[in-house]
């Protein structure tokens, strides 16, 4: 899937930190589901609403608010706490895009906050004891329309 909106300029921020990409390489998607056979961790970035462009007398004003999820996902392996992978992850997108400003993927970020968080146990359907673990974490964006 391609990268489209701010899921691009999400995904740019991200990339362009090293302390994430040391964690994940370059395995951060667009969407909402990773690419079959990925390695872990694994974190995926979507647009869940836009709410509706303000207008104001003069017409439209030139800020958007969206509403952007990012997961972060990692596995248990004989070696690795998936669970705790995934939180550290997740710790650090935080980290870096907590009240963040500033262009990134072309777009001018005017500000970011988190608005919530969950944590999920996917239990494998094969009959293994290997559990997928998901942080998640919701975030209210404004920036400006490119």
């Amino acid at each position: 899937m391609a990268e489209s909106g701010i899921e691009a300029g999400v995904i740019a921020t991200l990339l362009a930190q090293s302390k994430i990409t040391n964690l994940t390489s370059t395995r951060i998607y667009p969407g909402d589901q990773y690419p079959q056979g990925s390695a872990f961790p694994v974190i995926m970035v979507a647009r869940q609403s836009t709410p509706s462009r303000r207008l104001h007398m003069g017409g439209k004003l030139s800020f958007i608010e969206a509403n952007v999820q990012v997961r972060c996902f990692a596995k248990d392996t004989t070696s690795v706490d998936g669970y705790a992978t995934a939180k550290n992850v997740a710790d650090e997108v935080a980290s870096q895009l907590n009240g963040l400003k500033g262009t990134s993927g072309g777009y001018d970020f005017r500000g970011t906050y988190s608005v919530g968080e969950s944590d999920v146990t996917e239990f494998p359907l094969s009959g293994s004891d290997q559990r997928v673990y998901w942080v998640g974490s919701d975030w209210r964006i404004l920036y400006k329309d490119p």
